[in-house]
Protein backbone atom coordinates (compact mmCIF):
# COMPACT_ATOMS: atom_id res chain seq x y z
CA UNK A 1 0.00 0.00 0.00
CA UNK A 2 1.12 3.57 -0.62
CA UNK A 3 1.31 5.60 2.58
CA UNK A 4 -0.64 8.49 3.21
CA UNK A 5 1.92 10.63 3.50
CA UNK A 6 4.00 9.73 0.45
CA UNK A 7 3.60 12.72 -1.84
CA UNK A 8 5.30 11.81 -4.97
CA UNK A 9 2.82 11.26 -8.34
CA UNK A 10 4.44 10.33 -11.40
CA UNK A 11 3.73 11.31 -15.02
CA UNK A 12 4.30 7.94 -16.37
CA UNK A 13 4.12 4.92 -14.62
CA UNK A 14 5.79 1.83 -16.50
CA UNK A 15 4.83 -1.85 -15.65
CA UNK A 16 6.20 -5.01 -17.53
CA UNK A 17 5.59 -7.78 -15.81
CA UNK A 18 4.32 -7.17 -12.13
CA UNK A 19 0.61 -7.53 -12.57
CA UNK A 20 1.28 -10.43 -14.53
CA UNK A 21 3.40 -11.87 -11.20
CA UNK A 22 0.66 -10.95 -9.29
CA UNK A 23 -2.30 -12.33 -11.35
CA UNK A 24 0.22 -15.96 -11.33
CA UNK A 25 0.93 -15.84 -7.89
CA UNK A 26 -0.52 -19.38 -6.35
CA UNK A 27 -0.27 -17.91 -2.99
CA UNK A 28 -3.22 -15.34 -3.92
CA UNK A 29 -6.59 -16.66 -2.85
CA UNK A 30 -8.83 -13.69 -3.94
CA UNK A 31 -7.47 -12.28 -6.90
CA UNK A 32 -10.10 -9.58 -7.55
CA UNK A 33 -8.84 -7.99 -3.93
CA UNK A 34 -4.72 -8.10 -4.83
CA UNK A 35 -5.70 -6.73 -8.63
CA UNK A 36 -7.85 -4.01 -7.01
CA UNK A 37 -5.00 -3.35 -4.23
CA UNK A 38 -2.79 -2.77 -7.35
CA UNK A 39 -4.55 -0.42 -9.22
CA UNK A 40 -5.14 1.23 -6.51
CA UNK A 41 -1.77 1.88 -5.80
CA UNK A 42 -1.06 3.16 -9.40
CA UNK A 43 -3.92 5.65 -9.15
CA UNK A 44 -2.68 6.81 -6.20
CA UNK A 45 0.90 7.19 -7.62
CA UNK A 46 0.22 8.65 -10.91
CA UNK A 47 -0.29 12.67 -11.69
CA UNK A 48 -3.96 13.47 -12.83
CA UNK A 49 -2.56 13.61 -16.40
CA UNK A 50 0.08 10.86 -16.06
CA UNK A 51 -0.17 7.66 -18.35
CA UNK A 52 -0.25 4.51 -16.99
CA UNK A 53 1.55 2.09 -19.16
CA UNK A 54 1.69 -1.89 -19.11
CA UNK A 55 2.93 -4.52 -20.62
CA UNK A 56 1.44 -8.16 -20.60
CA UNK A 57 1.90 -11.39 -21.87
CA UNK A 58 -1.01 -13.13 -20.32
CA UNK A 59 -3.78 -10.55 -20.77
CA UNK A 60 -4.85 -9.24 -24.21
CA UNK A 61 -5.74 -5.69 -24.54
CA UNK A 62 -9.73 -6.32 -23.57
CA UNK A 63 -9.00 -8.28 -20.88
CA UNK A 64 -6.78 -5.96 -18.79
CA UNK A 65 -9.52 -2.92 -19.86
CA UNK A 66 -11.82 -5.63 -18.31
CA UNK A 67 -9.91 -6.14 -15.31
CA UNK A 68 -9.21 -2.68 -15.14
CA UNK A 69 -13.00 -1.42 -15.03
CA UNK A 70 -13.50 -4.21 -12.34
CA UNK A 71 -11.06 -3.33 -9.68
CA UNK A 72 -12.68 -0.47 -6.58
CA UNK A 73 -10.51 2.45 -6.36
Amino acid sequence: MVPENFENKYKIILDKGTFDAICLNPDVVDQSEIRSVYMKNVHDLLQDDGRFVISSCNWTSAEMTKIASECKL
